[in-house]
């Protein structure tokens, strides 16, 4: 009679496979950490590139005079960069302006829109639009919080049944500061 001989697999160790876990969690913990650190360093100096930019132009605001309505004035502050402004007859579903106006005229237009592209250098902050008439009165003046950089933001205001003339959009900080301007010319 055959005798028939079993194999009996042996217990592998449960250390070996606790401990590959265990460097697995430690090795995507330093890769984690390493990641937030060069994003952190990285992010620190693009904004000492920003300041170093602005401190470059000015240290306050940088000033130009409104000769035509098509003049832009794009202006520098220590915490707020307006990289352009944009007057519009709408603003499509990103945000950005369907066209670039320096002449609106008043029969065919009932709102005109103000687009800006803002660049902060800190994060929340708010800034103002602020249209004024041709008058020199304040028609509108409008809160915006920044919560991103750069940001495009963006204001309107109803031109039915005001005179004809040159207006003037503002960009100011919660201090009054004037940062930006741009002048455009209803008809």
């Amino acid at each position: 009679m055959t005798k028939i001989t079993g194999y009996v697999r042996q217990r592998e160790p449960k250390w070996l496979y606790i401990s590959m876990i265990i460097l697995a969690v430690v090795i995507i913990s330093a890769a984690l950490f390493a990641f937030s650190a060069v994003y952190s360093w990285l992010e620190n100096e693009s904004m000492k590139k920003l300041q170093a930019e602005t401190m470059r132009t000015t240290s306050t605001t940088i000033a130009a005079s409104m000769e035509t309505t098509a003049t832009r004035l794009i202006a520098v502050n220590a915490a707020v960069a307006v990289e352009k402004i944009i007057f519009s007859s709408g603003i499509n579903e990103k945000n950005q302006a369907t066209d670039d106006l320096a002449e609106i005229p008043l029969k065919e237009s009932g709102m005109v829109y103000g687009h800006t592209r803002v660049n902060c250098s800190a994060v929340p902050a708010v800034i103002r639009h602020v249209w004024i008439n041709p008058s020199g009165a304040v028609a509108a003046d409008i809160k915006l919080t920044i919560s991103r950089r750069p940001a495009d933001t963006w204001s309107y205001i109803s031109l039915l049944g005001t005179r004809p003339g040159k207006w003037e959009f503002q960009v100011r900080t919660v201090k009054d500061e004037v940062v930006a301007r741009r002048g455009f010319l209803t008809y």
